[in-house]
């Protein structure tokens, strides 16, 4: 059977490609598999993340442009690594990050109105 994700061959009855790292959950038959979301992707190692999952993108963001930063924290995860483990921000980090971010954004929009 192909993963209904990056189509390449892995066994039946498999619960996680072996090539992508998807996870694919045991009701869910490959035939009717959809397309990935946020939520469902696991990388494997560090050089699966995209480069704006990263956290050397994340700091970028904090020190130059912060709703950006708020865009990528609402629509997933945070990955860095600590000792060869991928690890994603905690709760707190990230609800600190987002509430930031939100005043930042809230900052810019103010200024733009007070012309």
């Amino acid at each position: 059977m192909q993963c209904p994700f990056c189509k390449e061959e892995i066994q039946d009855g498999a619960i996680k490609c072996k090539h992508c790292g998807s996870m694919i959950s045991s009701g869910e038959s490959l035939k009717t598999a959809s397309k990935p979301s946020i939520e469902k992707v696991m990388y494997a190692e560090y050089s699966q993340v995209p480069w704006f999952r990263k956290n050397w993108f994340a700091v970028v963001c904090l020190l130059i442009f912060m709703p950006a930063l708020l865009f990528i924290l609402i629509t997933g995860d945070i990955y860095y690594e600590k000792k060869g483990q991928l690890l994603t921000y905690g709760k707190g980090a990230k609800t600190f990050l987002i509430i930031l971010s939100a005043l930042s954004l809230l900052y810019i929009v103010v200024s733009i109105l007070k012309g």
